[in-house]
């Protein structure tokens, strides 16, 4: 059997299982996800979101400009997000891609897709963004850029997908941009560093942090 483990519980929870020889003792950990995403009113009332932030990511995506939100693990990035969404125009066609189901897309023109670890036949980020393409989306919705995806979704925010979001992690703005290019250079089919670097800056508009 495997010693590693990457499931989903009945309540929608994830469980990770690491277990000998990969490790002295047997690792179970349970990750638990709230019964509803919080608004940006939610985040707003708590402090956790200033106004001036929630207007300026409002006018950045109304005007269909592309957004990466930035932070440390457990720094809220996946929250903010989920909240960030639904500044998005509801006529849109919006589409979710993450590795572990987490954003929930109140909207009637919305899909969700997630990754999935099977040996030999798995489905990652990346062939979910390049599949997402084929959906005609308005906007592209990335739950967090860890690897060669980031190569395909530099592509599409180039190329007629404005209002799209994705989080990243780092340890601060500038590092955030640092980090998406060299994700993008992690395919096996990588543009030059200076192209990539060019459509970090042309297709990244706006970043919190």
């Amino acid at each position: 059997t495997d010693p590693i483990i990457d499931a989903r519980l009945a309540d929608g929870s994830r469980v990770a299982v690491c277990s000998p020889p990969a490790a002295p003792a047997t690792a179970i950990t349970i990750r638990r996800f709230g019964g509803r995403a919080f608004t940006i009113e939610e985040l707003t009332a708590c402090g956790s979101l200033p106004a001036a932030v929630v207007e300026a990511a409002g006018a950045v995506l109304g005007a269909e400009r592309n957004l990466l939100i930035s932070g440390g693990t457990g720094s809220g990035k996946t929250t903010l997000l989920g909240a960030l969404v639904s500044l998005l125009p509801p006529e849109g066609r919006v589409i979710s891609i993450e590795d572990t189901l987490e954003l929930r897309l109140d909207r009637a023109n919305g899909l969700r897709f997630e990754a999935r670890g099977l040996a030999g036949r798995g489905v990652t980020i990346r062939d979910l963004v390049r599949h997402s393409l084929r959906h005609r989306p308005d906007h592209i919705v990335v739950g967090e850029v860890r690897g060669a995806e980031a190569a395909d979704l530099l592509q599409a925010l180039n190329t007629g997908h404005g209002g799209s979001l994705a989080t990243v992690h780092a340890n601060n703005a500038p590092a955030a941009l640092s980090r998406l290019a060299t994700c993008a250079m992690q395919a096996s089919d990588a543009l030059p560093w200076t192209v990539v670097c060019r459509g970090v800056v042309e297709g990244i508009e706006a970043f919190i942090h």
